[in-house]
Formats: structure tokens, sequence, C-alpha cells
């Protein structure tokens, strides 16, 4: 399977760690749902994910530090979720996510020195090519 489209269904209910077995997956979608519960850590097995829209749901807590491991994902959208906390590291090192950048101010971020530069230098190249979205 290589593209979910859920979209605007009134699902309901926690992604399944279980989506990790979808590993040929490049584009999910899942907009306008009532997900709830946290974005599961499995999600960062989706090595080939280019794609993922999850807008519109009840997401709560921190983005799972094992996004960083999606090198592939161009589009990212996770707006009008309830999601907190710090911004994972491992978010700077997702060269191909800098074409189209889409967050909430509602996460949060205390960085050292080092992250803050990593952090700004990847937002600078991203507003360079003016493909960031805030």
């Amino acid at each position: 399977l290589k593209y979910l489209a859920l979209s605007n269904n009134k699902f309901s209910g926690t992604i399944s760690k279980s989506i990790a077995h979808l590993s040929n997956l490049e584009y999910l979608y899942l907009e306008g749902n009532d997900f709830s519960g946290g974005i599961p850590e499995q999600t960062g097995e989706l090595k080939q994910l280019k794609s993922a829209n999850l807008d519109g749901n009840s997401f709560v807590g921190k983005l799972p530090k094992t996004i960083g491991n999606l090198q592939n994902l161009e589009f990212l959208s996770i707006q009008d979720n309830e999601l907190s906390g710090e911004l994972p590291f491992e978010m700077s090192e997702m060269s191909k996510l800098g074409r189209y950048f889409l967050f909430l101010a509602r996460v949060t971020q205390s960085f050292s020195p080092s992250q803050m530069f990593l952090f700004v230098s990847f937002f600078r190249s991203c507003h360079q090519r003016r493909s960031i979205l805030l």
C-alpha cells in the first residue's frame, strides 16, 4: 500500500502502532477526522513516507522523536490538533521536509545553543526557498 487517504470521514480512536507494517506507504492523509491520543512512535518506521496530513484531529502530546527517521518526508501538516511540548531535535535533519512545512503554534521548545543553531539554519534554508508556512 502506497497511498492511504481516510480524510473527512469522522473516524475516531487512536492510530495503531501496527501502522509500522505499512512499510511502502508514501502518502498518508488522515485530516478532518477525530483521531486522538498520541502520534505513535512507530510512525517513524514509515521510511518511504513523502507526505502526511494529520490536520483537524485531536492528537495530543509531543511529536515522537522517531519522526526524524522520515528522511523522505517532503510535506507535513499537523495543524488543528492538541499537540504540545518540544520539537524533536531529530527534525533538524529532515532535509526534504523544508520544501513544505506546516506547523502549529502550540508546540514550544527550549533549545541548547547548538540545537538553536541547527534549527535556525534549517528554517533559514526553508525560508530562502520560500517554502515554509508557520
